[in-house]
């Protein structure tokens, strides 16, 4: 079994050749030990060390916490940092850049085995759950999205048909400055692959049905009492089947189905949502005039 490879960033050199000691007799391999963040960076670069023993305090214009930041740009390494004491701005500064242990000066050798067979097992499992959601999710989207290109063939839409409901309604949300919003149609998609649902989309679908003025279904609740989400989807979806068309019905044209969806302002539709979307067309219209 390969030895560990770790790294050590001191520039105290009595302390950085007593740490290598301890490092080697407890099998560590010891690749590199070097004295200033800027070395520190280029070292990784040239090495991949498994893991980097860091000095908080470090001689030159790079101090540890900036060496571990830029360390954690190039390579996905644990770092652990060793501190003999530190002013609470540091030691804040320290916690922010979320390095894998502390170690304290003076070294001891049990804490420091310990400290770093901890941040080794803790990266490994990091490491592993990552390749995991990465492999699920990957299965989940080409689950998904077989099931959704099923659904347009086998369906009575036309292809792209959910794709276009989904850019209108962000369009809508985002013109009516809904800018946590802004991603809700995707998330329709995104977020149900991913199984973790952070908007209400159960209720969104339940509702987008419901009618301003309270005649819709299946709850028969009005105006505010309907989500925005529900709202915005409502004139997106009926926009969509009114330009598209149907086996019963040719497709209307645009400003025909823009007029429908204006009438219905107040009963059918949200009026704020409806003046969004003709504000949207109108923007369009003028831009291909102009």
């Amino acid at each position: 079994m390969d030895k560990t490879k770790i790294m050590i960033v001191e520039d105290e050199a009595i302390v950085a050749e007593d740490l290598s000691r301890q490092l080697t007799n407890l099998g560590y391999d010891v690749v590199a030990t070097v004295y200033s963040g800027e070395e520190a960076v280029e070292k990784v670069r040239e090495i991949y060390p498994d893991l980097v023993l860091m000095d908080i305090v470090l001689a030159g214009r790079m101090d540890g916490i900036q060496a571990a930041g830029k360390i954690e740009a190039i390579a996905d390494i644990p770092v652990v940092y060793l501190t003999a004491y530190s002013d609470e701005k540091t030691l804040g500064r320290a916690k922010i850049s979320g390095p894998s242990g502390y170690v304290l000066k003076p070294v001891k050798r049990k804490q420091l085995h310990v400290t770093i067979e901890l941040a080794l097992h803790k990266h490994r499992i990091e490491l592993n759950l990552r390749k995991n959601h990465a492999r699920i999710y990957k299965s989940l989207k080409g689950t998904i999205e077989a099931i959704a290109e099923t659904v347009e063939l086998r369906g009575p839409y036309t292809a792209g048909h959910h794709e276009r409901i989904s850019k209108l309604a962000t369009a809508i949300g985002r013109e009516m400055g809904l800018t946590d919003f802004q991603s809700y149609p995707e998330a329709v998609y995104d977020t149900l692959k991913k199984i973790e649902c952070i908007w209400p989309l159960a209720y969104i679908v339940l509702q987008h049905r419901e009618c301003f003025d309270g005649s819709g279904f299946p709850r028969g609740i009005k105006g505010d009492a309907i989500l925005i989400e529900a709202r915005i989807l409502a004139v997106a979806v009926a926009l969509e089947d009114l330009t598209t068309h149907r086996s019963y019905r040719n497709a209307f044209p645009l400003s025909e189905a823009l007029e429908k969806i204006s009438s219905g302002g107040g009963t059918k539709y949200d009026p704020d949502v409806v003046a969004a979307c003709l504000k949207l067309f109108k923007q369009k219209a003028d831009k291909m005039e102009g």
